[in-house]
């Protein structure tokens, strides 16, 4: 099972980029002290926001883990600012980083995460576990890289325009991004709509 854990053996991380903690169990992290006041609960899917920090104690760090298949972590800064040093991340080969020095890594290949439009990220550990995506698609983004979607939500006509019927069709439009070979995948979708005029 993937893990959310709040660690108190991590303030020697606050400067790094994505908080990676390590977890009991977990060797080769940051530090080897043992993790008495760990909290850890099992997810699938999980969100974090300002107030998934709201609860730590000084010292403690809030532990993202991808090691395993299947979780899912929604990053919403809309509301309210997140400390991302205070975030852990656990990737796929096990190697603890704090996630502020992450995000900077990903900002100087050119993936901006806090400049996003919806300021809402999501971060998984492969394409397979952002499940919605076919086979094919998942194959071409963990080949390739990099995969946008265009998902269509509705379409409406909206009056006339000059005698003809404008059109708008809703799309969800996701653009995801894998690190091949790595550890996490992260996307950001957001709904576009696009109009044409038709004959009446």
């Amino acid at each position: 099972m993937n893990e959310v854990s709040k660690h108190p053996a991590l303030s020697l991380l606050a400067s790094a980029m994505l908080v990676l903690v390590p977890i009991a169990g977990l060797t080769g992290c940051a530090s080897g002290a043992p993790d008495d006041s760990s909290t850890v609960e099992a997810v699938r899917q999980q969100l974090i926001t300002a107030d998934s920090l709201a609860g730590l104690k000084p010292g403690e760090h809030l532990v993202l883990d991808l090691s395993k298949e299947g979780v899912v972590y929604t990053v919403d800064f809309s509301k309210a600012p997140i400390d991302f040093s205070r975030i852990t991340l656990i990737p796929r080969d096990g190697a603890a980083q704090p996630m502020d020095t992450w995000l900077s890594a990903m900002k100087e290949k050119g993936h901006d995460l806090l400049a996003v439009r919806t300021q809402s990220f999501r971060l998984t550990p492969s394409a397979q576990s952002f499940g919605d995506l076919s086979a094919t698609e998942a194959a071409q983004l963990e080949s390739m890289g990099t995969l946008v979607t265009r998902t269509p939500v509705n379409a409406s006509g909206s009056g006339t325009v000059s005698e003809q019927t404008l059109v708008c069709t809703e799309y969800v439009v996701c653009i995801r991004w894998c690190h091949v070979p790595g550890p996490y995948c992260f996307d950001e979708c957001y709904v576009r709509t696009e109009c044409e005029e038709t004959e009446p």
